[in-house]
């Protein structure tokens, strides 16, 4: 390398790994043998997504000729690019800072004192921050979201040819997914399902499984307890029953998709015989630490899910399978111990109620022999008289306006008397009549306040 020895990336973040939100800080080391004349040093830190594939073309007269043909699929966003100068130092950013070296260049002219960097150990500090925003790092088959640091030193041209000398540093970015947010996080997974088939050739198949799930988010490293059942309704044994966990990626361009999976962990449960039962919990899955939130949030290029699949092979002379799935959300914050009671309940599990115990929750029926301290008493009526009427017209004067109209009164020249309007007395042969209690214990009531 001449007289450059050391030119790398120092990042103070342990392992390379920096939260979405946080600060990202390092350094860029440089290490000379000899005094070597130097344009500048700049860094710059950047956050790519990029989606590829490739298509068969079904366009024209003979698609059978065509088929050989791939059309490319391509995609990209940026999501930032921060650069900024390192040497001489770039007092007009406020994204990043930079510390001139410990060794100032020392020269007797002022061109090359910009110019000169002297032999020995250079460092020069950074910072930046990292978009709350940002996705997580992720790499798949046809697409990627990548975080890189690079850093040039450019020297002087030589016979009109541009010398650099560049050097790279792949960061990895976490985004941040709470299932407290996430209403579906909390639910419970019960899933049935059967499968019936027979064959002169191949042994028939009768068989019925059941898969259940507490809730449906988790976090990375966390254990999926599954609970399970399988019933073999037939003579033949059941092969293998399994449990694996899936991620289903999606990749965009467009209009376009691609879709592929990849098996992220699987549980042997074992063979189930002929006319026999087999259930149990199984705590043996457990999400990986290096998954990405479910979603990807912040990307639009990749979508990822993933599933939880319960595959039942009843035997090997049989194509058929039995699949149970559910889908995971996994997230990077749990759900608090209050949320988890809050969750919908379970109509699947719980056993509904007997006769008897509805007979029991009702209230015992009205009976004129129940005490007061057993039976509800009827609210008493307000027996005030209403006032007498003090405007000198009679009930035949009024007169209504159809149509919603208003009431008013016809004027005549000979005033009649104004009816009494006294409460009426309580008559003995009233349709109610007055159920007294036989408890001693009562007070008595008044038969106008029984109205």
């Amino acid at each position: 390398m001449g007289k450059l020895t050391t030119f790398r990336i120092v990042v103070n973040n342990e392992d390379g790994i920096v939260k979405a939100g946080d600060t990202l800080t390092g350094r860029v080391r440089l290490e000379l043998r000899a005094d070597l004349q130097v344009k500048d040093v700049r860094i710059s830190f950047t956050g790519v997504c990029g989606t590829q594939w490739a298509e068969a073309q079904k366009s024209g007269s003979m698609p059978e000729m065509n088929s050989a043909l791939m059309d490319p699929v391509v995609a990209q966003e940026v999501y930032f690019s921060q650069p900024f100068r390192l040497w001489p130092s770039d007092t007009n950013s406020t994204t990043t800072t930079s510390t001139p070296p410990p060794s100032p260049p020392q020269s007797t002219s002022e061109s090359d004192s910009r110019t000169t960097l002297t032999k020995g150990l250079h460092e020069m500090d950074f910072e930046f921050h990292v978009p709350e925003s940002s996705p997580s790092s992720f790499h798949g088959k046809n697409g990627f979201v990548q975080y890189q640091l690079k850093a040039v030193m450019e020297l002087p041209p030589k016979r009109g040819v541009r010398e650099a000398k560049v050097t790279t540093r792949v960061v990895t970015v976490t985004s941040q997914l709470d299932l407290n947010d996430v209403y579906r996080a909390r639910e419970s997974v019960h899933i049935t399902g059967d499968l019936k088939a027979g064959a002169l050739l191949f042994p028939s198949v009768d068989c019925d499984a059941t898969m259940r799930l507490t809730r449906k988010g988790f976090t990375q490293g966390e254990i999926i307890p599954v609970e399970f059942s399988v019933h073999n309704n037939s003579s033949h044994a059941i092969e293998s029953v399994s449990l694996v966990l899936k991620m289903i990626i999606q990749y965009r361009a467009g209009n376009r998709r691609c879709e592929s999976e990849c098996v992220l962990g699987k549980s042997t449960l074992g063979k189930v015989p002929g006319h026999k039962s087999f259930e149990g919990l199984d705590k043996k899955l457990r999400v990986p630490v290096t998954c990405q939130p479910s979603g990807l949030p912040g990307c639009n290029l990749i979508d990822i899910k993933y599933r939880l699949e319960l595959k039942i092979k009843p035997s090997s002379l049989t194509f058929k399978r039995l699949k149970l799935h559910s889908d995971v959300i996994v997230g990077t914050t749990s759900l608090a111990a209050s949320s988890l009671h809050d969750s919908p309940p379970d109509y699947w599990s719980c056993c509904l109620p007997t006769y008897e115990e509805v007979i029991a929750l009702l209230p015992p029926p009205y009976s004129p022999n129940t005490s007061c301290s057993t039976r509800h008493r009827l609210p008493l009526l307000n027996t005030t008289p209403e006032p007498a009427l003090t405007t000198p017209c009679a009930e035949s004067d009024l007169t209504v306006t159809p149509h919603g109209g208003s009431l008013h009164s016809t004027p005549d020249s000979s005033p009649r008397p104004i009816k009494d309007a006294s409460p009426k007395p309580v008559s003995r042969s009233d349709s109610h009549p007055l159920v007294r209690c036989s408890d001693s214990r009562c007070p008595p009531v008044e038969e106008s306040s029984w109205l």
